[in-house]
């Protein structure tokens, strides 16, 4: 795929994000865009951040969207 929007969903949403979000990590796959589309995501990652390891680079990983128009625009943009 070109790139991968994540909609506000359940443990199965979580799931797949970290799914993806670990592949682009390692490089299992390439360099592609991973949009969190929606205001529920930075809380959610917020509580990542202060419970889990996660650092600014895996954060940098992400990209965050509030309209779908601007999920479209960040994968179009880079890919």
């Amino acid at each position: 795929s070109s790139g991968f929007i994540a909609l506000r969903g359940g443990i199965g949403t979580v799931a797949e994000i970290a799914l993806v979000w670990n592949k682009l990590q390692t490089g299992v796959i390439g360099k592609r865009p991973l949009v969190l589309l929606g205001e529920c995501w930075k809380p959610v990652l917020e509580v990542w951040q202060n419970n889990l390891v996660v650092s600014e680079k895996d954060v940098s990983l992400l990209n965050f969207a509030f309209s779908v128009d601007e999920a479209v625009e960040i994968i179009e943009n880079n890919t």
